[in-house]
């Protein structure tokens, strides 16, 4: 509106300001040979359509005030290169950059020094340099008006054109540069890059009236034109749908864009007539006027409004009323306003418009970011306040799960160690509810001692690996597997299996129910062994857990392919480590405890392991598989070390890495240590030397050499 109000100012100005006589009769010569013919000004002169001079000559009677003093020959209005005579002589040209081209800016003035004035009469000649159609239009009579500045009506509409034109190209490009860069770093703002192309377009016109446009393409500077107020109202409708979200536009509009292009190909060269292409870019520009205005009627009564709905939808059709002179002036029905264009105005109104109607929406878009923030951050307080409350659950049932594990390992091995009988276990069918709270599913697998079966927890539907021991069984076999549960309710790591719960059913059964692994064990997926990333990634897992393991004192005692399992999670591949039933514990209470302090990353700060007491593995007995056994553990399996799970680890990455066992004999049942000669892991997988040495030295039979499952861990990370 503060448009409007400048425009109609102008105009009012315009009436009231100091104009010079006009000379509105002139005689007309085409050419150097051709015949004088009288012509009253403004019109448009039949002049031929090739580049030719012409000439407009008078006579002119100086007023008696006059006589003796400078006076100027306004030209309000003419798009042409142009010089003036007077009395013979050639008149001063104020803005002698208008005669540098094929044509000037449109407001011209030259000065007639005093001595041309004083003999009270003045030929006067314009010598035109005829170049394209409309230098030949003459829109508004040359003016003789007093002093060498021009009159106030000349300065006004100059002062006003030139100040529209730079307004207009600076706030396009500003803008169109603004938005073109948020468009370019985030390509989902499409509303954005519209708006850049929107704005970017609009500036040719402005360009073009200030003479920028000239200077850079010379004659192509109409068409360019032409395309760029077309294409900047086509981006309008675009950039209006990406804004209100409403789907693409219309596929006229593609054909408008098309038409608009042919309509310059069509005109050729500057001497086609101009007013062709520019009625097909006021049609488009028309319809997206008519187009914005229908959006307006269409939304303003949607409740809640959209956001911005006047500055985008209004910009168009107030820019349009400001280009009323030029698209008069274009169209051929002369200056209405005697040389004013308000259209640059309203190409500075469009940019400035669409500019202030995104900022709102972003600082609104921000305001609801803020909002929102703070409403996620009171959410995550309280889902922390959740977190902290389950872990502290979980470690009071681990707590409860282990001291009823530890006083069935207490106990059954208590009454093993005084009257060595049996107690019975069994299979279980499925579908039958154990102990009131797991269903039996299906059987998983099953051992030499035990079967593991999927059952679903009956309260809230989880399932869960359940195990229990096979047939008959001896109580030292009862006591081994409640430690099995003791020992696995110790550690909270994603790399090992955890543990749920452990029972003893009325009917005698005890279970372990613990976290199922939805995926198979490395002993299943053979045919991935030899591929190097795949294993890198697990050996890094397995080595974590393992380090875990051994942070709380426990040694696994049976590491192998087998115990591994696998699943594809949205991280890639998750190795977990299963099976403690012949695990042991390798420290005394107050060692592991040491070993718990809160830079444990195993065990929370106020948890200890809990000590398990009564011997389970008798001296002089072979614990484990033999193919992954450390030698030390040939004849005793007592002498497990967290070093003898490293031992089986080095086995286990040996064969995952090169499909390939590391020995020509176990050394579990070599009959010298020599005789179990080993490969060197370097010498058959492509492995980083550093990987290659942890891993070789993970074989040696000295304890001392080996390294520790967290160098392990270290390394093998990426």
């Amino acid at each position: 509106m503060r448009a409007m109000a400048i425009v109609a100012l102008a105009i009012v100005l315009l009436g009231c300001g100091e104009a010079g006589t006009e000379i509105d009769r002139w005689q007309l010569r085409v050419g150097d040979q051709g015949a004088s013919e009288t012509v009253d000004l403004p019109r448009h002169l039949a002049i031929p359509d090739r580049p030719i001079t012409y000439v407009l000559s008078t006579r002119f009677e100086v007023p008696e005030p006059d006589r003796g003093a400078p006076l100027t020959l306004v030209l309000q209005h003419l798009y042409a290169s142009v010089s003036v005579r007077a009395n013979g002589r050639d008149a001063i040209a104020v803005d002698p950059e208008s005669t540098a081209r094929y044509r000037s800016s449109g407001m011209q003035r030259f000065v007639l020094p005093a001595e041309l004035t004083s003999g009270g009469a003045l030929d006067l000649e314009i010598v035109v340099d005829h170049r394209w159609t409309q230098s030949a239009w003459f829109d508004v009579a040359p003016r003789i008006a007093r002093g060498a500045a021009g009159d106030a009506r000349f300065r006004l509409v100059r002062g006003l054109d030139d100040g529209f034109a730079i307004a207009g190209i600076s706030a396009s490009l500003v803008c169109g540069l603004v938005y073109v860069l948020v468009f370019v770093f985030d390509r989902r703002r499409r509303a954005e890059g519209w708006f850049a192309l929107e704005s970017t377009l609009a500036a040719a016109y402005a360009a073009f009236n200030l003479g920028v446009l000239q200077a850079l393409v010379g004659v192509y500077d109409a068409p360019l034109t032409n395309l760029g107020l077309a294409g900047s109202a086509i981006a309008a409708v675009h950039f209006t749908h990406a804004q209100f979200r409403l789907g693409p536009p219309h596929r006229a509009w593609r054909w408008a864009a098309a038409i608009s292009l042919l309509s310059v190909l069509v005109a050729g060269g500057p001497f086609t007539d101009t007013g062709g292409a520019a009625r097909v870019t006021m049609t488009i520009m028309t319809a997206n006027c008519a187009l914005q205005t229908w959006y307006f009627i269409k939304f303003v009564r949607v409740k809640p409004r959209p956001l911005g709905l006047v500055l985008v939808t209004l910009t168009w059709p107030i820019s349009c009323l400001l280009a009323l002179p030029d698209f008069c002036a274009w169209l051929g029905f002369g200056e209405i306003l005697g040389g004013l264009r308000g259209a640059p105005l309203g190409v500075a109104f469009v940019s400035f418009s669409g500019f202030f109607a995104m900022s709102r929406d972003l600082v609104g878009t921000n305001r609801r970011i803020d909002h929102l923030n703070a409403e996620l951050s009171t959410r995550v307080s309280l889902l922390e306040a959740k977190h902290q409350e389950v872990r502290d659950l979980n470690d009071e049932l681990r707590r409860q799960i282990s001291a009823r594990s530890t006083d069935l390992a207490d106990m059954l091995a208590t009454v093993s160690a005084s009257a060595p009988g049996e107690a019975t276990s069994g299979a279980l069918p499925l579908g039958e509810i154990l102990h009131d709270r797991y269903r039996i599913v299906r059987a998983i697998g099953a051992g030499g001692m035990g079967v593991v079966y999927e059952a679903e927890r009956t309260t809230d539907g989880r399932r869960f690996a359940l195990k229990v021991l096979n047939g008959t069984t001896s109580r030292t076999a009862l006591a081994r597997f409640a430690r099995e549960a003791q020992i696995v309710s110790q550690i909270d790591h994603r790399n090992v299996v955890s543990i749920a719960d452990v029972d003893v059913s009325p009917a005698g059964v005890m279970f372990i129910v613990m976290e199922l692994v939805d995926g198979r064990s490395l002993e299943d997926q053979r045919d991935r062994w030899g591929d190097v990333p795949w294993a890198l990634d697990v050996l890094a897992q397995v080595a974590e857990g393992l380090a875990a393991i051994h942070g709380l004192g426990i040694v696994h005692r049976d590491l192998k392919p087998g115990n591994i399992l696998t699943r594809t999670s949205g991280d890639g591949v998750l190795a977990k480590i299963a099976d403690f039933g012949i695990a042991r514990l390798d420290a005394t209470p107050a060692e592991r405890i040491a070993r718990s302090s809160p830079e444990s990353p195993t065990v929370r700060e106020g948890t200890s392991p809990t000590p398990v007491s009564g011997p389970l593995t008798a001296t002089g007995v072979m614990v484990g598989t033999p193919r992954y056994m450390a030698p030390e553990l040939i004849t005793n399996g007592k002498n497990a070390r967290p070093a003898s799970d490293v031992f089986s680890f080095g086995v286990l990455a040996f064969q995952l890495l090169t499909n390939k066992y590391p020995f020509d004999v176990a050394p579990s049942v070599a009959v010298t240590p020599s005789s179990g000669k080993r490969r060197s892991i370097g010498e058959q997988a492509p492995l980083d030397a550093r990987v290659a040495d942890v891993l070789d030295r993970c074989l040696a039979h000295d304890q001392a050499t080996r390294p520790s499952a967290r160098e392990l861990a270290d390394v093998l990370h990426p």
